[in-house]
C-alpha cells in the first residue's frame, strides 16, 4: 500500500516536471543557448549603461539607455535580411551597440576601481583629477578594462553569428522556393501516352481525360489510371529533386 502510494506521488511529481523537462530539451539546442548567452552578455552591458547614465541623467534615462542596448542586441541577433546593404546596416547597429556598451562598462568599472581619476575622493567630487600611476593601472585599471570589454565583445560576436545564421536560413528558403518554381515552370508532369506535359497533377489528370492517345490505348481503364498515377509520382519527384 505504501509502495503504491509512493509510486503515485512520484508519477505526479514527474508529470509536474514535464514542462521543465521539455524546456530543458528545447534549450539544449545550440542556437538557443547562444541566444540566451547573447541576452546575458547584453544584460551586463545594459546594466553598465544604466550605471553610467544614472548619476548625471537620472534613473529614467539610465533605464531607457539600458533597455535600448538590450533590445539592440536582441533585434540584431534575430532580424533576418537578404540584401547586402541591409546586412551591413545590421552589422553597423551591432557595432554601435557593442562600442557603446564597452565604453559605458569600462568607464563605470574605472570609476569604481580608480575614483581619483574622476576627481572623486571619499565619495565626494573634488574637481581635481588624479592620474593613476603605472602600478595602479596594472592592478586596478586592467581588470576594469577587461570587465567592460569582454561582455560587449562577446555579445557582438554572438549577435553577428546568430544574425548570419538566421539570414542564411532565409536566403536558403528563398533559393529553395525559386528552384521549386523553376521546376514547376519546366512542366514536370508528363503524359505517359503523348508528348504533352503540364505543371500540376490536376492538369495532368484533366489532360488524361481528353487525351486521344490515352483513349486509343488498348489497356484497361484501371491500368491506364495506374500509369497516370505513376507519372504524377514521378512528376512530384522531379518537382522536389529536379
Amino acid at each position: 500500500m505504501i509502495q503504491a502510494f509512493s509510486f503515485q506521488r512520484l508519477t505526479a511529481f514527474l508529470v509536474q516536471l514535464r514542462p521543465l523537462i521539455a524546456w530543458a530539451k528545447l534549450m539544449t539546442q545550440g542556437e538557443r543557448l547562444l541566444l540566451l548567452a547573447t541576452l546575458c552578455f547584453g544584460a551586463v552591458g545594459a546594466y553598465g549603461t544604466y550605471l553610467f547614465y544614472r548619476p548625471s541623467r537620472g534613473p529614467i534615462i539610465g533605464s531607457a539607455g539600458a533597455t535600448g542596448i538590450e533590445l539592440l542586441y536582441i533585434g540584431a541577433a534575430g532580424v533576418a535580411v537578404k540584401h547586402p546593404s541591409l546586412r551591413w546596416l545590421a552589422y553597423s547597429l551591432m557595432l554601435i551597440g557593442s562600442l557603446g556598451s564597452a565604453y559605458f562598462g569600462v568607464m563605470v568599472s574605472l570609476r569604481d576601481a580608480l575614483p581619483g581619476m574622476f576627481g572623486i575622493v571619499g565619495g565626494v567630487e573634488t574637481g581635481q583629477v588624479v592620474w593613476p600611476t603605472l602600478d595602479q593601472w596594472i592592478v586596478f585599471g586592467t581588470p576594469a578594462l577587461v570587465e567592460g570589454l569582454v561582455p560587449a565583445v562577446a555579445a557582438l560576436l554572438l549577435s553577428v553569428f546568430l544574425h548570419s545564421s538566421v539570414s542564411h536560413r532565409l536566403i536558403d528558403a528563398d533559393d529553395a522556393a525559386r528552384q521549386q518554381q523553376a521546376r514547376r515552370e519546366m512542366k514536370p508532369f508528363a503524359c505517359p501516352f503523348c508528348p504533352h506535359a503540364t505543371d500540376t497533377p490536376a492538369k495532368l489528370w484533366g489532360h488524361y481525360g481528353r487525351c486521344p492517345d490515352a483513349a486509343a490505348d488498348p489497356r484497361s481503364p484501371d491500368d491506364k489510371r495506374a500509369i497516370v498515377q505513376k507519372a504524377v509520382q514521378e512528376g512530384r519527384e522531379r518537382l522536389l529533386n529536379g
